[in-house]
């Protein structure tokens, strides 16, 4: 037999695979794409103009579930036509085995497989990210047609319920792109693990927008200023005229989710989490809870070196602590009294007025985990005093009092930019040093950022790894499904073409079912949701092999 009827049999094959492949593609890939957006549609996150643009950049990403099936499908199509025209009888009678005529479809299988892991590491994370950027370029729409709805909005570490909102329009003196107006808001501060931690109520509240930029990404920031608000903290009552919160960064979803990552991108996050959002805010609160572990040490050895020890707050003020020592009590640290029998507390003004107190009773906090909601203030203590006597003349024989002073630093602030070089190993490692020394562990601020952070970094490091393998196993299923469906037409040359598809179809969707499901379980359970992950391609290869043997071995 002369070698050009094997080359002629694989270009015939190679064309109508790519001819049917191409077309089926394109007819599934369309209608996943579309009922992937309508869906924001109906939600009112996006309009129709929106939709047309989210369905076309979608085209990209959903090959990634129709291309193995449009490909299964054209090898079914093309290899069934091939064998019951009796054109693979007559190849085989002119010596043509099946491994020849099935070359085809392999060679296809794997430039599919090699395309595919790229669009999936390079490529597809590329389009989600313009995916993302179309749902959520209207920050301002999403919050106006949320409070509409009766939904809670959350915004950093606040959540706002409001009764009714209007647009202001931009606010050109602040620089502010949007500005919006709250009636009736409940606002709750969460904890980083999602806890209240306090709440406030104010009948108005504005809102403002800014568009700003960090590390490179656009980002969004609100800042909102309360009126007459009323509220909780930490058990102590708030009462304000005015309460203007810090600049609330919205971080973009693109550093918070693998999905948008890139294939050296995953690989930096197993070396650097803190490049994920959601790390580095936990980095930074880890950081800060640190940088406080500090400030009441460095406070606990003035004391008991010099009987005294100086806070600064905003403003220039100074505050000055006279006591014996600290002593661990709890989350918090008890000041001892002095050999006269009490703890003495000066305030002084930035213009010299100072006003004394007295107590017995009186303790060093770390600061409130939602009294700081923007990250980029640095560590600072917390001094509650109880059943406080003022010293002064001016308070005569004023009712003992319950004061509570915040903002205590003893050193400068530690900024931001200035923690950024601490890694999250760093970070980690320092708190189990602490931990470590025999004269006492960590507070229990301290410990719970660590476990926090710890528990979110091996959550995000089984995250990364399902994201990896998903990738990885689906471009192999793709190779797999494809040389099923080939395999499978041979075998079954007098049966009908959709029976025979099926036949195919069913595994390559258990395989695909598999992956998705062992992704997830990997994100939960660990290297355990891997077999689960691999399993379905492992069972698909098995079919398709023992459909094989069936096929050269009759």
């Amino acid at each position: 037999m002369s070698l050009r009827a094997p080359r002629r049999i694989w270009i015939f094959l190679l064309v109508d695979l790519l001819r049917t492949g191409g077309m089926a593609c394109a007819a599934l890939v369309v209608i996943i794409a579309f009922a992937f957006s309508i869906r924001f549609l109906a939600e009112g996150k996006i309009d129709l103009v929106g939709v047309l643009r989210l369905t076309l950049l979608a085209l990209v990403p959903m090959m990634q579930y129709a291309l193995p099936f449009a490909c299964g499908f054209a090898a079914t199509m093309t290899y069934h036509r091939f064998a019951s025209d009796n054109e693979a009888a007559a190849a085989m009678a002119s010596g043509v085995s099946h491994r020849s005529m099935l070359t085809p479809a392999l060679v296809s299988g794997v430039v599919l497989a090699i395309v595919m892991a790229y669009m999936a590491h390079q490529v597809i994370p590329r389009f989600l990210r313009s995916m993302e950027e179309v749902i959520t370029r209207d920050l301002t729409g999403v919050f106006v047609r949320a409070i509409e709805k009766g939904e809670s909005v959350r915004l950093g570490q606040v959540e706002l319920h409001a009764r009714d909102v209007i647009r202001a329009g931009p606010d050109p003196a602040l620089g502010a792109y949007e500005r919006l107006k709250l009636s009736g808001v409940i606002a709750a501060t969460l904890s980083p693990e999602g806890k209240v931690v306090g709440y406030l109520s104010a009948p108005e509240v504005g809102v403002w927008l800014y568009q700003q930029e960090f590390d490179g990404e656009p980002s969004t920031t609100v800042q909102l200023a309360f009126r007459d608000a009323v509220g909780e903290g930490a058990g102590d009552t708030i009462r304000s005229g005015r309460f203007d919160s810090h600049n609330i960064r919205i971080p973009s979803s693109f550093s918070d989710d693998p999905k948008f990552l890139s294939f050296r991108q995953l690989l930096q996050v197993r070396s650097k989490p803190e490049i994920i959002n959601k790390i580095e805010v936990l980095r930074h609160a880890l950081v800060m809870r640190l940088a406080e572990q500090r400030l009441i040490e460095q406070a606990d050895a003035a004391l008991k070196a010099a009987g005294d020890v100086a806070f600064e707050r905003f403003g220039g003020e100074r505050v000055v602590i006279t006591a014996a020592g600290l002593v661990a009590d709890g989350e918090r640290w008890r000041l001892l009294t002095r050999a006269e029998g009490d703890i003495r507390v000066d305030e002084i003004s930035a213009r010299g007025i100072t006003r004394r107190t007295r107590t017995e009773f009186a303790w060093l906090e770390h600061s409130d985990d939602g009294a700081s909601i923007d990250a980029s203030l640095g560590p600072s203590l917390r001094l509650r005093i109880r059943s406080a006597e003022m010293l002064d003349d001016l308070a005569g024989d004023a009712a003992r009092l319950d004061l509570l002073i915040t903002g205590l630093v003893i050193e400068k602030r530690e900024s931001r930019e200035s923690t950024r070089s601490i890694t999250v190993a760093d970070a980690l490692r320092a708190a189990q040093e602490i931990e470590s020394r025999p004269e006492g562990g960590v507070s229990k601020p301290v410990r719970d950022a660590a476990i926090l952070l710890q528990r979110k970094v091996d959550d995000l490091q089984r995250e990364v790894t399902g994201k990896q393998n998903e990738r990885a196993a689906y471009a192999i299923a793709s190779m797999l499904t494809l040389l099923c469906g080939a395999v499978t037409a041979l075998r079954r040359e007098s049966s009908l073409t959709l029976p025979v598809y099926l036949w195919s179809f069913f595994p390559a969707l258990a395989a695909v079912i598999t992956i998705s499901a062992g992704e997830k379980l990997t994100h939960k359970a660990g290297p355990a949701g891997l077999i689960l992950l691999w399993g379905g391609v492992a069972i698909l290869a098995l079919y398709t092999w023992r459909e094989y043997n069936r096929l050269v071995r009759p």
